[in-house]
């Protein structure tokens, strides 16, 4: 799966399903936006890869086992009863094995909302160089990266308005296999539209940049009829990929 031989990191995005963060196919979650926005800030190399794309790997235990790891991070979200379109959250018992499968030593960093509600339950799974976050996930990651130090750390507006920029270019959005290229397309036929949500958790301002710069980007494929339905937005308005 990893094309360069460039010391990297690896993100896992463990799809999070919460109401304020729709982050399971076909919607992709902005909390791994944010991270791999962190990385894209930094200007460090790292490979993007689902959970679903995880389970099916036959390669994963070499992709764990090689030399140029730099570290792994985690996006964990709730997994809510009920029947998912396409892919389920990563679950406890699943991260605790994808824990133990680490190289020894390299930062491991896991964040969201199962997490901390796993963490309150007792969950601590024995292992170095892993931190449990139950702050911002990218933030903390930031913190790392910045002193080399793990620390609970909370976002500035500043900094949410600059990964959330950076994320919307990120490998999140062009190698998630939901979206796919312009030369394939993916289950989600890269449609964005207005539609409505309880929650509101970004600035609006971000809501409505983030998706343009990934139209921008040139990844994603859309009609003129598509573009019009990128307009701005007012009260509990909120952009989200749909079928």
């Amino acid at each position: 799966m990893v094309e360069s031989k460039d010391p990297y990191w690896l993100v896992l995005d463990g799809y999070e399903d919460e109401p304020a963060a729709f982050g399971v196919p076909p919607y992709v979650g902005f909390h791994i936006r944010y991270i791999c926005g962190v990385l894209e800030q930094h200007q460090l190399n790292y490979q993007y890869i689902t959970i679903d794309q995880w389970r099916q790997s036959q390669d994963k235990m070499d992709m764990l086992a090689e030399s140029n790891l730099l570290g792994v991070i985690c996006i964990a979200g709730a997994v809510v009863p009920g029947r998912y379109l396409r892919g389920t959250p990563i679950s406890q018992r699943e991260s605790t094995e994808f824990i133990r499968q680490l190289p020894h030593g390299i930062p491991a960093l896991f964040g969201g909302w199962a997490v901390r509600g796993w963490k309150q339950q007792g969950w601590l799974p024995l292992r170095s160089n892993l931190f449990l976050a139950v702050q911002d996930t990218d933030a903390t990651l930031n913190t790392f990266l910045s002193t080399g130090k793990w620390k609970h750390t909370r976002r500035t507006a500043e900094e949410w308005t600059s990964w959330a920029h950076h994320g919307a270019q990120s490998k999140a959005t062009t190698l998630h296999p939901d979206l796919g290229t312009q030369k394939i397309e993916g289950p989600s036929h890269t449609k964005w539209r207005s539609t409505k949500a309880v929650f509101v958790t970004s600035e609006v301002v971000n809501f409505v940049l983030s998706p343009k710069r990934v139209f921008q980007f040139g990844e994603l494929q859309k009609t003129s009829s598509e573009r019009s339905n990128l307009h701005s937005i007012q009260g509990s308005n909120t952009f989200a990929l749909v079928e």
